[in-house]
């Protein structure tokens, strides 16, 4: 697409003119004419005189957030059914750059396409540039929350980029008043993971205006999957007749222990007992016993506030907004591969040891490898010399991540019902990261070169003398704790990665009604002009960029656009029963271009019981700065061999473009099929990367439904809204997994013209091996996206002492239910269908049911959480499989429905004093178990974190003050 800009002025020139632009809702809804009581709508600019809109808008007031005892804002959306938090201190354990984030994703869509606001503007993302985009809900406090606005849809013609899959607007808090202090301590029942929140707020009003500031604290103390039984162990699905006539989830452990492990030996030359399904006859090291389940996280928030009325006509605020967050994650140590991390066989490496002259190997191990015709340690392959590193500590990193924002607007009143506005934001995230992942690859090939040292009888020294200058020491790998102080010393590499983002917008515009009425009343308006700067970098040090790290390589990210916007909404009353709403946008990027995006939306209240509402909208997404720029970073992702289980018999294109791989054909005709080892499936490496010639992606999207307060039920209100929403030429990193699969399926004649897909799949050619080794990826617009459903909500509150007199209270009820009816990924080039529902981020029934009930001075609350029956992979054996790599039965590919309830009761001390306490996972509901080669089990946890409760029945207490 051509880069080139023009200018916005012929099509906006009116716009210019008025001065207008977009607006957060605070500031919109002071400017309006006080008579009428308007206010913003979460989805339109436009200011309204009720809260109705034709936009399905599920509201959370922060009674509500309280009543769970969530300890911060992700934590919460986690539970809600049209939200998925796939980013948190559990899921991201093993990625260290996204360790501790909060991030969560409107049906699944990614938290790229899902516009987080908070009061209606834009808030910086807090994910790495090099990895992705996001807005980290650990920067926003709970204690200044007034309530959260959630609509599904495209919004792009109202707020711009990413408003794809719908917006979540945080609306805080305003003219406090007073001193408040929240404080709020949690246990689990397994006495770990303790939690404490503290946040204090002060607030004065004066003759123009008010002020505030508001501190806060809170700390996860985290856990180890060692202190949970469904996390503890390694465990992999063994089919029935292999351990027991039953099969099921056992040990597997990992073939890279600390004794070491050399072809069938261990270490010290004894005969390496696989031990599988038998933790306690095992030489394999179990991996759990040193992760965490949760990683800790301690988080310093800020917020301030000004607003100020200038004189009777102009108004002002200023919101300031600041956290820090540290995340320490850890996981055990590094497993390495003398033939893969040191001597690099695999990519035309000649280094080794030689087995009969090689002064570290013992005896016993010497003799047995001999005996085997074993003459060089690179004789045994990739993964066949193989060395967990103890010695050197766990893997883990140490994330220092701070965000500050600022927010400002000016109103000027140019009449009763007319606003003229002006407003900037300026955010920025820093991230500073420490890593304990690997080894000097370099100096490791010197400290294994090692001979006799003539001046220390019995010792031994490394032969290059440069290297010994500088310290190097042997490298003894042979045995649990042969790696001297000395050598850690001399290898050891910590390595660091800085980040950094930055986000600014400014903007004017003008709203207020047009001097014509229609007979459903008078023309409204919104209009105005914003710009937009995001900037981004990721800097990883110099080992890692180059690759002298045992550890992940990684390129450096840096990246900016910029884009100016134009936008008009309008909103027509055709009659008393029917309001249309028209919104349009363009944008000149400075990477793709001209983009232009519009909705439509209807909104008709036939009755007094019964109102219609729709909307129809395009709205696009623009790549960010991680879909352009990103560096080259290597990956280990999990991922499915399509060639995996092939035999000579099987038909179709996959199998027919696998068996043309002569490593492959030789190894079906000699063992009867490829199947792949538990260490081949694991150790294919590859790199993802940025692609600076990426489009835009677009999405076409529609809702209906119908609200519904009937006069025979006062306080109850039901509303039902179907939405469907298609994203075209997303923007994404294909799986790796799909990579794989997409480049077999093709027909066998367009396959031999070029078997690596351009570089994406690279296997060992040697003979009887065939194993992938690398799987590449790039940002691409590669896949089609059709998600639809139904959401229901329904409102009830009721006074109990008319229906009940011995009860003098208050009951309101409040039920959101998500029905998922499609989530299907269409590659664009054509191939297989990927039909998600069903699997488990994607639950064709998710819904959330509070109760609460207040009396005298009592108050008690109940929410249910439900996640319905779920599966693994809809196709199994292609998205997980057991230890042979075939697909996984009926009870190891399901997960039964989940019930989580959480309970609490307060006692109001006086009317300002709140002591409250609570259970959350009542019934210790645990999660699905998902070992290695399943599709959603994270990495080392057993489960998956961003749908399931890791921590079990927690108890928790706290005082609130308002004084």
């Amino acid at each position: 697409m051509p880069k080139n800009r023009r200018s916005l002025a012929a099509c906006f020139g009116a716009v210019t003119i008025l001065s207008a632009s977009a607006l957060g809702p605070v500031a919109m809804a002071a400017t309006a004419d006080p008579a009428a009581e308007t206010i913003i709508v979460t989805g339109s600019r436009i200011a309204r005189s009720n809260v109705e809109s034709p936009s399905p808008i599920v509201t959370i007031n922060s009674a509500e957030i309280s009543a769970v005892g969530a300890n911060n804002l992700g934590e919460f959306l986690q539970r809600m059914p049209q939200t998925i938090g796939f980013e948190n201190n559990s899921t991201d354990v093993f990625s260290s750059t996204s360790s501790g984030l909060q991030l969560t994703a409107l049906r699944n869509l990614g938290s790229e396409r899902t516009l987080v606001l908070v009061n209606g503007q834009r808030f910086v993302s807090g994910l790495s540039p090099g990895v992705g985009y996001g807005v980290d809900l650990n920067a926003i406090p709970v204690g200044i929350i007034d309530r959260i606005e959630i609509i599904t849809g495209g919004y792009s013609a109202v707020y711009g980029s990413d408003a794809v899959a719908g917006v979540i607007n945080v609306i805080t808090k305003t003219d406090f008043e007073g001193f408040g202090i929240d404080a709020q301590a949690g246990i689990p029942e397994d006495g770990d993971r303790n939690r404490q929140d503290v946040s204090v707020t002060i607030g004065s009003n004066f003759e123009r205006g008010n002020a505030w500031a508001s501190w806060g604290w809170s700390k996860d103390e985290g856990m180890k999957a060692a202190d949970r039984d469904f996390a503890k162990e390694d465990i992999i699905y063994y089919p029935a007749g292999f351990l027991d006539d039953k099969g099921g989830w056992d040990y597997l452990g990992s073939g890279f222990p600390p004794q070491g492990h050399f072809g069938p030996y261990n270490g010290d030359g004894t005969t390496f007992v696989s031990g599988l399904g038998d933790i306690a006859n095992s030489d394999r090291f179990n991996r759990a016993s040193a992760r965490d389940l949760a990683s800790p996280v301690d988080r310093r928030l800020g917020a301030a506030g000004v607003t100020f009325d200038i004189n009777d006509q102009v108004s002002s605020s200023i919101l300031l907004n600041y956290s820090q967050v540290e995340i320490n994650s850890e996981f055990e140590p590094f497993p390495l591969d003398l033939n893969d991390n040191v001597w690099d066989i695999d990519r035309g490496g000649t280094g080794g040891m030689d087995v009969a002259t090689g002064p570290m190997i013992p005896t016993l191990l010497r003799d047995n490898l001999l005996a085997d015709g074993v003459t060089n340690l690179n004789d045994l392959g990739l993964n066949g010399t193989a060395r967990r590193l103890t010695e050197f500590g766990n893997r883990g990193s140490a994330i220092d991540r701070t965000t500050l924002r600022v927010a400002g607007d000016i109103d000027y009143q140019l009449n009763d019902s007319t606003t003229l506005s002006v407003f900037a934001t300026w955010g920025q995230t820093d991230a500073q990261q420490q890593d304990n992942v690997g080894i000097n690859r370099e100096r490791a090939a010197f400290a294994l070169d090692v001979e006799p040292d003539p001046n220390l009888p019995g010792a031994l020294r490394c032969v290059d003398e440069t290297a010994r200058l500088n310290g190097c020491a042997p490298f003894n790998v042979f045995g649990a704790g042969t790696i001297s102080p000395a050598a850690v010393d001399y290898l050891r590499l910590p390595q660091n990665l800085d980040s950094e983002i930055e986000q600014t917008v400014v903007g004017t515009s003008l709203t207020g009604p047009i001097p014509f009425e229609l007979p459903g009343g008078a023309i409204s308006y919104a209009v105005g002009l914003e710009y937009r700067d995001e900037k981004g970098s990721e800097t990883p040090d110099s080992a890692a960029q180059a690759g002298v790290s045992t550890s992940n390589r990684i390129l450096a990210t840096s990246g900016s656009f910029d884009v100016t916007e134009g936008y008009a909404e309008v909103s027509f009353p055709v009659i008393d029963k029917l309001i249309i709403d028209a919104s349009y946008r363009i944008g000149d990027y400075s990477t793709v271009g001209n983009i232009d995006t519009w909705g439509f939306r209807a909104d008709s209240p036939l009755t007094d019981e019964i109102r219609l509402r729709g909307t129809y909208s395009s709205s696009v997404r623009a790549p960010n700065v991680a879909d352009l720029y990103a560096g080259a970073g290597e990956t280990f992702e999990t991922l499915t061999d399509a060639c995996n289980g092939i035999t000579a018999t099987d038909t179709g294109n996959i199998a027919d473009n696998c068996r043309s791989i002569p490593a492959i054909a030789n190894r079906i005709a000699a063992f009867g099929s490829f199947a792949l080892s538990q260490v081949e499936s694991q150790s294919t490496g590859g790199f993802n990367t940025g692609n600076p010639n990426v489009d835009e992606e677009t999405a076409d999207s529609w809702t209906f439904g119908v609200v519904l307060t009937p006069a025979f039920a006062e306080g109850l209100s039901v509303t039902i809204d179907y939405y469907n929403i298609e994203v075209t030429d997303a923007i994404t990193t294909v799986s790796r997994t799909d990579t794989v699969t997409r480049c077999y399926e093709q027909s066998p004649t367009a396959f031999a013209l070029d078997p690596t897909c351009s570089g994406a799949a690279i296997r060992d050619p040697a003979p009887n091996a065939g194993a992938l080794t690398q799987v590449n990826a790039r940002v691409s617009n590669e896949e089609d996206y059709y998600v639809s459903g139904v959401d229901v909500q329904v409102v009830y509150s009721m006074d109990l002492e008319r229906a009940w007199d011995r009860l003098a209270g208050t009951m309101s009820i409040n039920f959101n239910y998500s029905y998922l009816d499609e989530w299907d990924i269409k590659p664009v080039a054509g191939g297989q269908t990927n039909q998600e529902k069903g699997e488990i981020q994607y639950p064709e029934n998710r819904w959330i049911l509070g109760l609460a009930y207040t009396m005298d001075r009592w108050t008690a609350d109940w929410t249910v959480n439900y996640i319905g029956q779920v599966v693994d992979g809809n196709v199994p054996g292609q998205d997980n499989a057991d230890i042979f790599g075939d697909p996984l039965p009926d009870n190891a590919n399901t997960c039964a429905a989940r019930f989580y309830n959480n309970a609490q009761v307060g006692y109001d001390f006086t009317e300002s004093i709140q002591a409250f306490g609570g259970i959350a996972n009542l019934l210790d509901q645990e999660p699905c178990i998902l070992g290695q080669n399943t599709q959603y089990g994270n990495v080392g946890i057993n489960t998956d974190a961003a749908l399931y409760d890791v921590t079990g029945r927690e108890f928790y207490f706290g005082v609130r003050a308002r004084l």
